[in-house]
């Protein structure tokens, strides 16, 4: 009988073991489901009030270890960035496009060199808030310089369809350009790596027959999460 608690005890903890094990197997099997969903989802765009194009596509959030495996461009951006992996909170990536259309002034220019023969120049300007070019035509060679400035807002967040919809977590991009949006976004949230719900504690037991205290060791797992 004296063995009787200890056993109690020991098929506890295997209990809160094989619990454990359990959610780290469903974790894994989330992720993965995650990294199919953002591989395979197509990006929507639609008009913002301020008449801006927003960009959204399903995130996925997933484990360091699915990063590293599943996103290797990724990964080797942050390497490159001199970001380790265990560092990492969340990653976004958006390849921008912008088109537009407008006049192109030409001035003609005489270059007038002492000792040299005139030197004559087509030169082109564009500047349209975000594009700012200036080029030149001599000697049939066009010849330029240019300078493109945007902004660029990126936020994951969780939308839900309808009052009983999925939820479902959510990449969306905005370019202060109102020509340009984003052809291509990868959103990724890290998960934490270490579950806290699973618990081992130190404390004291009382037995109100024998009116005695005892020191206990408890595992546990918390099976919902507030």
């Amino acid at each position: 009988m004296k063995a009787y608690p200890y056993f109690l005890a020991s098929m506890a903890l295997v209990i809160a073991f094989l619990i454990w094990r359990l959610s780290v197997v469903n974790r894994k099997l989330d992720s993965s489901a995650a990294v199919l969903q953002e591989k395979e989802a197509e990006l929507t765009h639609f008009k913002a009030q301020s008449g801006k194009i927003v960009t959204e596509k399903p995130a996925a959030e997933i484990t360091k270890a699915d990063l590293k495996e599943h996103y290797a461009d990724l990964a080797a951006d942050l390497q490159d960035m001199k970001i380790k992996l265990s560092q990492v909170k969340a990653v976004l990536k958006a390849v921008v496009e912008a088109k537009g259309e407008g006049v192109v002034s030409i001035v003609h220019d005489t270059i007038r060199v002492p000792g040299s023969v005139p030197m004559f120049l087509d030169s082109v300007f564009i500047d349209d808030h975000y594009l700012a070019l200036r080029g030149g035509i001599h000697q049939g060679n066009f010849g330029y310089h240019y300078t493109y400035q945007d902004s660029i807002v990126m936020a994951i967040s969780r939308k839900r369809k309808g009052w009983f919809g999925k939820e479902t977590l959510i990449g969306s991009a905005r370019l202060s350009n109102p020509n340009a949006r984003a052809v291509s976004s990868t959103s990724i949230l890290i998960k934490g790596a270490r579950d806290k719900r699973f618990v081992i504690s130190v404390g004291a037991s009382y037995n109100p027959f024998t009116n005695t205290f005892s020191p206990a060791i408890q595992a546990g797992y918390a099976l919902i999460k507030f």
